[in-house]
């Protein structure tokens, strides 16, 4: 059962982080840096799967740069 729930998270987490947001093709090597990476790819993922969206490449590159759109899913008024 736990290595049942290990690659359940893999793959529910990790695989859309890998795959969407490139973790595992970053070189980044300053652990600081890395954490810092990582805190604002939560956050995004969150950030996007509160808005009612799916966290996909499509979406991603459909709020890319937008920044009123990207205030507006985290209340921010601009």
């Amino acid at each position: 059962m736990a290595i049942q729930n290990h690659w359940s998270i893999e793959n529910k987490l990790h695989w859309i982080k890998d795959v969407n947001l490139g973790e595992d093709q970053m070189s980044i090597n300053n652990h600081n840096s890395v954490a810092i990476i990582a805190y604002l790819n939560n956050m995004a993922l969150n950030t996007i799967r509160k808005a009612g969206l799916k966290p996909t490449k499509d979406t991603f590159a459909r709020i890319t740069n937008k920044v009123n759109q990207l205030a507006k899913m985290l209340n921010i008024s601009t």
